[in-house]
């Protein structure tokens, strides 16, 4: 039995919805054109759902952060949007203010609005309670054009940001669909896994690898499990930091590995059992 809300849970009929989503995509760095819309084609059951049922949908979204380079505007994100959908995609140019405000107002059963990129407004990433956030121009401004907030920002939801959990404390709120896919399938995985199960790690975060593979160790017993490391996780260096310099009780397939003479002590000193796979660029 699900422990949240979705959309099972409410009427969105001729109701305003903010969806925050996770539109945070790799961009080609000369034209800041979209290079992977994989995170828009994963939200649209939501966004589909939201329309079909007669709501009027106002997406939150963030792309990069300040000060990196990838830090835009969403204006292409609402046309590849709009492509993706097949219908009408608003945009504007602003987050709170009157301009987005006015967007809000003016929006008809069925409609689909793109507010700016949310961290354009500096207290998005401040470190602040859910109160406090909740407390914040961005939430006082918008939540009381809402009927709703939903939640399908996976990516980004472990994120104690403003526009992620500000509006929860004002607002009914619900998971999206997305994000309703992928709790379900992670309860599969801790409460009643299936062996043998393969887990792949990847990407530049590998600080959030280890935290995750022993949480795993927690709550699993890994006697049969393949931890792959792969993509560009620079998880090797990384262990070796960690001052261990023998790799105890894993059976490691890697040469490079083997190599480093890598392992993380405190943390894969445990994995008896568990296959450690490296995919190295």
């Amino acid at each position: 039995m699900n422990r949240y809300n979705t959309l099972d849970d409410f009427n969105v009929n001729n109701k305003t919805v903010l969806l925050r989503v996770d539109f945070n995509m790799p961009l080609d760095k000369n034209t800041l054109d979209i290079l992977d819309t994989t995170r828009i084609k994963r939200v649209l059951p939501t966004i589909n759902e939201l329309i079909s049922k007669n709501a009027k949908i106002v997406i939150l979204a963030h792309q990069g952060r300040q000060g990196s380079w990838d830090f835009t505007s969403l204006e292409k994100h609402a046309k590849s949007l709009e492509n993706l959908l097949g219908k009408k995609v608003k945009f504007v140019d602003d987050v709170f203010g009157e301009k987005a405000k006015d967007a809000i107002k003016n929006l008809q059963i069925g409609d689909v609005l793109l507010l700016d990129n949310v961290r354009n407004f500096s207290g998005e990433t401040e470190k602040k309670s859910l109160e406090e956030h909740s407390k914040s121009d961005l939430v006082q401004n918008l939540y009381p054009l809402a009927d709703l907030f939903v939640n399908d920002a996976f990516a980004a939801a472990h994120r104690a940001q403003c526009s992620l959990v500000g509006f929860t404390e004002l607002l009914p709120s619900c998971a999206g669909r997305l994000m309703e896919k992928e709790l379900t399938t992670l309860s599969e995985i801790i409460e009643k896994p299936k062996k043998p199960s393969v887990f792949l790690f990847g990407g530049a975060k590998f600080s959030d690898v280890i935290v995750t593979i022993e949480r795993l160790l927690e709550l699993c017993q890994p006697q049969a499990y393949v931890v792959i490391l792969g993509g560009t996780t620079p998880l090797l260096p990384v262990l070796f930091d960690y001052g261990v310099n023998a790799i105890s009780g894993a059976e490691v397939i890697d040469a490079e590995m083997v190599l480093c003479g890598v392992s993380q002590g405190a943390t894969f000193r445990q994995l008896k059992g568990i296959r450690l796979l490296t995919m190295m660029r």
